[in-house]
């Protein structure tokens, strides 16, 4: 038994090592368009400087600005600030929680006094205090992931359950981007937060020895995760889960008090003190909405999206999730349905919030119970059925996950506006692709124009030496460098206030070593003198030599003043060979001009 634990340690110490490697391998440590501290982190993190550093007693970040300018060369608002600012009741005030720079504050401190002894800006935001909450994501996620570990340990009595699933919940889900990649937002903290309040819970019904302890680590956590945010509050319900039926009927021995219990209730203490004085420093309230404008809209829940969506369906990029599901028939008794209804209460709540993709990470949260589910899954079969059927397919779906990050990583699928067919068309690509982003959902109307080139009296360089389909093809090279393959009168569907959009497709093959290419998408008046024109840029490595590629460019009309139809008669598709050295071949052309709604957008 000793040896077979010393085994499994060892699998996990190298899966942490893993993480780290892929961490500092993945991403730049020291790149300005790619901070630890950045997104929703920094509305969490500004507490900090804000209070120990810029001595901005009313938090009021005036300073912010100036420091940000220093660190950051991109930004998603043009006045920083606006990063986690918003306007309550008259005043500027930071809307994220306080919980998360409670418990970075060790971490803080480690990259001021790092900057202190540096050469590096001591003003919170320079690459000491960068790395720092870099640190502090894997404390907090390697914490986690040993007490989940821990958790299914105590439940399955099996040391390879508990070493494998935390693993493959990694490797397998959304958990692993948001680890590598979103450093400073709450999910991988909450995660582990909830885990820690999770197993002393169980303990707490299970282990008669220590009952004062984990009863008070569980108020502790339960503290803590709810000042990360405050809808985690709802693990509360997971408790029933663990409660033996008699637990009313026996008689409880808490023990006596100690210093460490005592300490576990100043801690928690403390926790609120520091949330509700932040709180009420910007709100002049200890319990405030902070969040402004953005509310649940639950009549409009995007429930079933939320798991099979070709966008950001649970199911459709982390199968491993639907095995999991599958797993949770096998958990006796009671639990298998309050754990079950508590991850789709969640999964309803959070995608009725207005910015209904926030599910994708928001369930990161929860992930334990999926945890749980696979355990049960695999403690369900015999060693040799889990070796042979459960466990490859476990580790496909966790294949399988990565491939589609990579997908979304390298731009060929959307987390947003992925929609069926250009899921499918780029099942298997690994390269970048060329897609303009129009759901079929959102088409109001739409005109369809195809073009295959099998006329060589209209197109002179047809060729039958390459083709996709049919019986040739368009050749553009050195005799025609400059070819246009299509000219449509501005259709009377524009006549709309609603969103107008073009889109050009076709299938694309070059020779070895073509050099740029480019596409334009003309307007041009009655006189046929030219009103404006989108250009799209093809370089070498958009280009596939002697292999055919799908491409799609496009635009949106948004300068209806100019592009009307009174100033624009036709609306003209034109390829151009830039270099002209090499010959490049055009099959199967299509041109739409559509009219389309906003349903594909996020609002509130």
């Amino acid at each position: 038994m000793s040896l077979i634990k010393s085994k499994y340690n060892l699998i996990f110490a190298g899966f942490f090592i893993s993480i780290i490697i892929i961490l500092c391998t993945a991403r730049y440590l020291d790149s300005p368009w790619h901070r630890f501290i950045a997104g929703d982190g920094i509305g969490y993190y500004a507490y900090l400087p804000a209070k120990f550093i810029h001595h901005d007693n009313e938090l009021n970040f005036k300073w912010f600005n100036d420091v940000y300018n220093k660190h950051y060369v991109a930004g998603t608002f043009e006045n920083p600030e606006d990063n986690f600012m918003v306007d309550y009741h008259g005043k500027r005030i930071d809307k994220y929680y306080q919980g998360l720079s409670f418990i970075w504050i060790p971490f803080f401190v480690l990259g001021h006094l790092s900057a202190k002894l540096s050469t590096y800006p001591a003003d919170g935001f320079s690459l000491p205090y960068q790395l720092c909450m870099g640190l502090a994501c894997l404390f907090y996620l390697f914490t986690g992931l040993i007490y989940l570990r821990k958790l299914l340990r105590n439940i399955y009595r099996n040391e390879a359950i508990a070493t494998w699933v935390p693993i493959l919940i990694f490797y397998g889900t959304y958990l692993f981007n948001y680890t590598i990649n979103y450093n400073t937002l709450s999910h991988v903290y909450s995660f582990s937060f909830l885990i820690l309040f999770t197993y002393y819970a169980y303990n707490f019904f299970n282990d008669d020895s220590q009952k004062l302890k984990y009863a008070l680590l569980c108020f502790l956590f339960f503290v803590i995760t709810i000042c990360i945010r405050p809808l985690n509050g709802l693990c509360i319900l997971i408790i029933p889960a663990f409660m033996p039926k008699d637990f009313f009927k026996q008689k409880l021995n808490f023990g006596k008090w100690n210093l460490m219990h005592v300490s576990i209730i100043l801690l928690a203490i403390v926790a609120v003190c520091y949330q509700l004085s932040l709180m009420h420093t910007q709100t002049s309230s200890f319990f405030s909405y902070t969040y402004s404008d953005e509310k649940f809209y639950f009549a409009r829940s995007k429930f079933i999206e939320a798991f099979f969506s070709y966008n950001i369906g649970l199911f459709v990029y982390a199968p491993i999730m639907l095995l999991a599901f599958l797993g949770s028939f096998f958990i006796p008794g009671k639990r298998k349905y309050l754990l079950m209804i508590l991850f789709l209460l969640l999964n309803f709540i959070y995608s009725s919030w207005w910015y209904w993709p926030i599910i994708k990470r928001a369930l990161i949260d929860y992930y334990f119970i999926p945890a749980l589910f696979i355990g049960a899954l695999l403690n369900k079969f015999s060693l040799k059925r889990r070796t042979l059927v459960v466990f490859p397919l476990l580790l496909l779906c966790t294949i399988y996950y990565q491939f589609k990050e990579m997908q979304i990583r390298r731009g060929i699928l959307s987390e947003y506006i992925t929609y069926k067919e250009v899921f499918w068309r780029n099942f298997f690509r690994t390269r970048k692709a060329a897609i303009f982003w129009a759901p079929p959902s959102s088409v109001i109307q739409k005109q369809n124009y195809s073009e295959g080139f099998e006329n060589s009296l209209l197109f002179i360089n047809a060729t039958n030496t390459n083709k996709w389909t049919g019986k040739s093809s368009l050749e553009i090279g050195p005799q025609n460098t400059v070819v246009k393959i299509g000219s449509f009168a501005y259709p009377k569907i524009y006549n709309t206030k609603a969103r107008k959009k073009i889109r050009l497709s076709f299938w694309l093959m070059a020779e070895e070593g073509m050099g740029q290419v480019q596409i334009f998408i003309q307007f041009y008046d009655k006189a046929h003198k030219l009103v404006q024109e989108e250009p799209f840029y093809l370089g070498a490595e958009d280009i596939l030599a002697n292999k055919w590629d799908y491409l799609e460019y496009g635009t949106e009309i948004g300068n209806e003043a100019l592009l009307n139809p009174s100033n624009v008669a036709n609306i003209e598709f034109t390829i151009w060979n830039t270099e002209g050295k090499r010959k490049l071949w055009l099959d199967e052309a299509k041109f739409e001009l559509m009219v389309c709604d906003e349903s594909f957008e996020t609002s509130k």
